[in-house]
């Protein structure tokens, strides 16, 4: 989904999430007037925050440059473009548009909201409402007939159109495309378990590295709406409904989904279920999910409107779906179970200062001797000073790469993959073996110098040793000592 994506730390992940910083590329208004359509710069509102667009207007059949618009007489169905995840503009769905525009549908493409939207705060309800300004802005237009005014839904705007169309009978139909019938943190659990085997973990790593990483993410606030249940909503739909699966999705658990919806749409009439042969989410050609193509798979981009093309005035549908195709998929999603008292963010929390205060206490105690003149090393100080820097490392390391994954969904590569994992994870699991194997090395050294430890000593290895004691249950939880 989710709604989404080069190694980045966690000040970098949170400008990924929120989406914030991305310039908007508005489709400029300007007149096609050796097209199939012309656009319309438009503005509505809702919630007291006005939104932008651009309506795509199908030219009249032989239209020249000094033709008139389109009449009253000439009334069109019409369509509005609900984005999927982030800070999507309107270009970023222009391709779908001109689709539409040139079957003869009015469609809107608007600049998704950022007030109210962001990394820990969104409401589908809100968004719903958005589009339904939207498609108001159509409904009212002397071009468009009212009665064939819809929503179509991307992505996370699959889980948004259904919402609003539930509680709005002025939509007329629904379309989703790339959507999921399942909760977004669990479909993103298993999304994320997807790309960590695609990138060369194995799959008894799914659960203590995308598995936890979610759920903590969760329990943080930083995936709002993780536990909305989209089959409410999609029950009580009773307009023509179009589904779009993408064969080879990796974002969606497409076959679940796919049987979902068909259960889900029972009653509702001429719902139809479709998959687009070889593409991946986004619905661009691919022949596995993660390998994107430079183009739209075949057939995609004329589906939708052939759907819409077919409606009458009654809202009925006569529609077949052209592809035989059936969906592609490894693993189910599953429901994610809650952080328990040794789980939560305080534990973690407290674990991280802990981890990081006992490994840098001693260096820096060392550094400070060092600067009053002495120069003698301590009873054990070679093994302490070992679990000191693999600890250091191994935490941070672990710290950065949990953070590349947040930020990217696990869908960018991680590097190399060494022993059926990535070379990067595998240095990070050798590091914790350091590390408790120094713990070990340290205590017998200490031992076995207990009679020359001082006072000072024994606190400086104390502590060190406190880390290593709350670094291995860290560390496992983590699944760095999966083999």
């Amino acid at each position: 989904m989710l709604p989404a994506t080069t190694a980045r730390l966690v000040v970098s992940t949170l400008i990924v999430a929120l989406g914030i910083a991305a310039p908007s590329n508005a489709v400029a208004a300007e007149d096609h007037s050796d097209s199939a359509y012309t656009t319309e710069d438009v503005s509505f509102e809702n919630d007291g925050l006005a939104l932008h667009g651009t309506v795509l207007v199908p030219s009249p059949p032989g239209s020249t440059p000094t033709a008139k618009p389109p009449s009253a007489e000439t009334r069109h169905p019409a369509v509005v473009i609900v984005a999927g995840s982030g800070a999507r503009v309107r270009s970023d769905y222009l391709a779908e548009a001109r689709a539409f525009a040139a079957s003869g549908v009015v469609t809107l493409i608007y600049d998704k909201r950022t007030v109210g939207y962001s990394l820990t705060e969104r409401s589908y309800e809100q968004l719903g409402e958005d589009a339904i300004a939207a498609l108001r802005l159509l409904r009212d237009r002397p071009d468009v007939d009212p009665a064939r005014v819809g929503l179509w839904g991307h992505s996370e705007g699959g889980w948004v159109v259904p919402t609003a169309a539930a509680s709005h009978p002025e939509v007329g139909f629904v379309i989703l495309a790339g959507a999921s019938a399942r909760p977004p943190a669990e479909v993103q659990t298993w999304s994320t378990c997807r790309y960590l085997v695609n990138s060369g973990f194995p799959e008894r790593l799914c659960a203590p590295v995308g598995g936890n990483l979610t759920r903590l993410m969760v329990a943080g606030g930083l995936f709002p709406e993780a536990a909305f249940d989209p089959l409410p909503a999609l029950a009580q739909l009773r307009v023509p409904t179009l589904v779009l699966l993408a064969e080879f999705d990796q974002s969606t658990a497409p076959v679940t989904s796919g049987h979902l919806f068909a259960e889900t749409l029972s009653g509702s009439p001429h719902a139809s279920v479709c998959v687009v042969p070889g593409a991946d989410h986004e619905f661009h050609a691919s022949p596995n999910g993660f390998e994107a193509g430079e183009h739209y798979a075949d057939g995609y981009l004329q589906l939708a409107s052939t759907w819409v093309g077919a409606l009458d005035g009654a809202g009925g549908a006569s529609f077949d779906c052209p592809s035989a195709a059936t969906a592609q998929q490894v693993g189910v999603p599953t429901r994610l179970s809650p952080l328990d008292w040794f789980e939560s963010l305080a534990v973690h929390a407290v674990a991280g200062f802990v981890l990081l205060g006992a490994f840098l206490s001693y260096p820096v105690t060392a550094l400070v001797r060092r600067m009053r003149g002495s120069r003698r090393s301590g009873p054990a100080a070679w093994p302490a000073r070992l679990l000191s820097a693999a600890g250091l490392v191994t935490v941070l390391g672990t710290v950065c790469l949990l953070g590349y994954l947040m930020a990217t969904g696990a869908t960018d590569p991680i590097g190399p993959v060494l022993l059926d994992r990535p070379a990067v994870w595998l240095l990070l699991q050798l590091l914790s073996l350091v590390v408790v194997g120094a713990a070990v090395w340290t205590t017998i050294a200490w031992r076995r110098t207990r009679d020359r430890v001082t006072v000072t000593a024994r606190i400086r290895l104390g502590i060190v040793l406190a880390g290593a004691i709350v670094f291995v249950p860290w560390a496992a939880w983590w699944g760095l000592f999966t083999a």
